[in-house]
């Protein structure tokens, strides 16, 4: 697609400008358009390394999400990831905490400090889960093997 490749030229120059909202559109963008532009997705890793900790809940959420779906598997992105969201768990509402669990989850990702921590914030919220939430989470601690008593 020529828009597309346009756009990762013009993403891949300007890269180091992008903010973590700009970081996680791009990523779910190309993770909808199907685009798996591995170049610019661990191009736009890079930056977001540096301002992990300015990245909304949301923000986390769409990154670890889209990078899950188009199988991109960046372990400096993931700690920094799970790092940022260790610290903002408790802004983040029930699909937030799904999705995170969901893709760490489908990228072999076995962390257990932000399992426990998704554990331990997802307990008090479940009434706020819809199906799809509570499926993800127990398919995601099943998937890595985390028997959490507290949560199940």
């Amino acid at each position: 697609a020529p828009l597309m490749h346009a756009i990762s030229e013009a993403s891949l120059a300007k890269r180091s400008a992008f903010g973590t909202q700009n970081i996680a559109n791009m990523a779910w963008s190309l993770e909808r358009l199907a685009v798996v532009d591995v170049p610019l997705l661990e191009a736009l890793a890079a930056p977001s390394l540096r301002n992990i900790w300015q990245a909304t809940p949301q923000d986390l959420c769409n990154t670890v999400w889209a990078f899950a779906r188009l199988g991109i598997c960046n372990d400096p992105l993931l700690a920094a990831i799970s790092s940022a969201a260790l610290a903002k768990l408790p802004e983040t509402g029930s699909m937030g905490l799904a999705n995170i669990a969901w893709s760490f989850a489908i990228l072999q990702d076995r962390n257990l400090p932000l399992m426990n921590a998704l554990s331990a914030r997802s307990i008090p919220t479940l009434p706020e889960f819809n199906d799809q939430d509570i499926s993800n989470t127990s398919w995601a601690f099943a998937h890595m093997q985390v028997a959490d008593r507290p949560l199940f």
